[in-house]
């Protein structure tokens, strides 16, 4: 590994202007193929939109599985208080972490874009 390393480093030039966040050794990254170029950022998820905040609200009961991983120090009592709202969930996770409400509204944000339908429920087997 350290031998393709350094024969990469041939290929390293810097950029002058690159977006906040991504320093020299991104640069370097790039061109030693260890990272790929970043694509244009959007707010769509892999399967295409991302999901309405309805569709979580509405099946609440799965989410509040999905939320409680990804939020660990959050209760199941404060999930159930929240019941699929966003602003209370927003709130709740701002007193729990001690970030802000807009790194709240941020965490929520990315989660929600992550999320897919719940899957269907198998009929009954007559």
């Amino acid at each position: 590994m350290a031998k393709e390393l350094r024969f990469n480093y041939a290929r390293y030039r810097p950029v002058r202007s690159r977006p906040h966040g991504q320093g020299a050794f991104h640069d370097f990254a790039l061109a030693a193929g260890l990272a790929a170029k970043p694509g244009p950022r959007t707010r769509l998820s892999r399967k295409g939109k991302s999901m309405e905040w309805e569709r979580i609200e509405a099946n609440w009961q799965h989410y509040k599985v999905l939320a409680r991983v990804r939020w660990a120090k959050l209760s199941e009592e404060a999930l159930d208080v929240v019941a699929g709202r966003r602003e209370a969930l927003a709130s709740a996770i701002h007193e729990a972490y001690g970030v802000s409400t807009g790194m709240a509204q941020m965490q929520l944000e990315s989660w929600q874009g992550q999320q897919e339908p719940p899957p269907a429920a198998e009929p009954a087997a007559a």
